[in-house]
């Protein structure tokens, strides 16, 4: 949004920083005053203002031993408050613990964030094939089957727009990037209610998701990963659906 286009209660110096903050979260745990201001698209004079009034507000720590900056553990508490008292993590984080324990899979919760997937509760099984992922993980929603559970619910052109948005690379040689293929894959996940990724965001890992509803709304997802092994045992695949898809009806408001 352009300056032109922004309201008139828009709080610009608000704005600057915040962009700040982002600097750290784009490019790097630490930042030294150089790199604040060619990010930001500030002088050194402004960036140093900014940079000084989130130090002194405890959300940056300057070093002293390379005058860099990096951001302090107060930031955590923003985040990490805003997602322990989210009501979809406390309705849904009893019932993936048990899932997780009963079926011994990787199972996870999340809500959207502009492009990506955020983690806002997740259960760790103990499968060989498996990403690191835990509360505040981001992944891109295009090629994940939480992001496109999510995605399948929302008006086409609202769609067209994330994936315009997205940066469509293959993570696997089995990633989908192209669009026209992904807006058709959604058509079909709303149909049958879940989502279904094989290898798309890492090799020899299988995914399935359904959404979390509030009325007519999709406010977030859940969903289970395990190794593609699994997939030849008799039935596995069919049970873990139907599991989905059964908590998916008893958590939806």
């Amino acid at each position: 949004m352009s300056s032109e286009t922004r309201p008139r209660y828009f709080v610009h110096s608000l704005e600057k920083g915040l962009t700040v903050l982002g600097a750290f979260a784009q490019n790097g745990s630490t930042q030294n005053l150089s790199e604040i201001a060619k990010y930001t698209g500030m002088s050194l004079p402004t960036a140093a203002r900014y940079v000084k009034t989130l130090e002194d507000l405890g959300f940056l720590f300057k070093s002293s031993k390379d005058k860099t900056y990096r951001l302090s553990p107060k930031i955590l508490s923003i985040g990490f408050n805003f997602i322990e008292n989210l009501d979809i993590r406390h309705r849904m984080s009893p019932h993936l613990l048990e899932l997780s324990k009963q079926e011994n899979v990787d199972i996870a919760c999340a809500i959207l964030d502009q492009t990506e997937v955020v983690y806002i509760d997740s259960f760790r099984a103990n499968a060989l094939v498996t990403l690191n992922l835990t509360v505040g993980s981001r992944l891109p929603a295009y090629c994940t089957a939480l992001g496109r559970v999510i995605m399948a619910y929302m008006d086409r052109k609202t769609a067209e727009d994330l994936l315009r948005a997205s940066d469509l690379q293959a993570l696997t040689p089995f990633t989908i990037t192209d669009k026209s293929t992904i807006l058709k894959q959604l058509d079909e996940i709303r149909e049958q209610g879940y989502a279904y990724n094989e290898q798309e965001l890492l090799q020899g890992q299988v995914a399935l998701a359904v959404p979390i509803t509030r009325g007519q709304e999709v406010e977030g997802s859940f969903g289970v990963t395990f190794p593609m092994h699994l997939l030849e045992k008799a039935g596995y695949l069919e049970e873990i659906k139907f599991k989905l898809i059964r908590l998916a009806k008893m958590v939806a408001l």
